[in-house]
């Protein structure tokens, strides 16, 4: 009676740990993605028999299953890949955590070095520590009306 409880809870409950990196959900979600691909795909075969015996109104639905059925695939393909697998088990510090109260990062417009800078503290004579370019525009700073410090 309640058959299809047991499966919904195991998938969701993989698929959940999975999104949480928990280690033992990353090949139990490779094969939930992958049966995932192997019914888009049916679903695409079937709307392609029907569109070609005369429906074209499973055209759009076609597509989207094809489109579906081939990111699928490739998801499936990128958890054999060492670096995607790093990526999921290993912690990678963001930068971002590091960051005092109103700082953001930011790049440099001329070498697109990635700075922490404070945009209410931005003037037009900061430059840049790495290429010593402006990091305000002379134009920017003239049409929000800065004058040069």
């Amino acid at each position: 009676m309640l058959m299809w409880a047991i499966p919904l809870f195991i998938t969701t409950s993989t698929w959940f740990s999975y999104r949480s990196r928990r280690r033992w959900a990353y090949w139990p979600a490779a094969m939930i993605i992958a049966i995932a691909a192997v019914i888009f795909f049916l679903l695409f075969l079937a709307n392609l028999y029907a569109t070609l015996g005369g429906a074209a109104g499973g055209i759009l639905f076609m597509l989207i299953m094809g489109y579906a059925s081939f990111s699928s695939f490739q998801r499936v393909r990128y958890h054999f890949s060492p670096l995607y697998r790093q990526g999921y088990t290993t912690f990678v510090p963001t930068p971002e955590a590091d960051l005092e109260e109103g700082e953001m990062l930011a790049a440099c417009p001329s070498c697109m070095a990635v700075l922490a800078i404070r945009p209410d503290l931005l003037s037009p004579s900061d430059s840049c520590p790495h290429c010593n370019s402006p990091l305000v525009s002379k134009e920017l700073a003239q049409r929000h009306g800065w004058e040069e410090e």
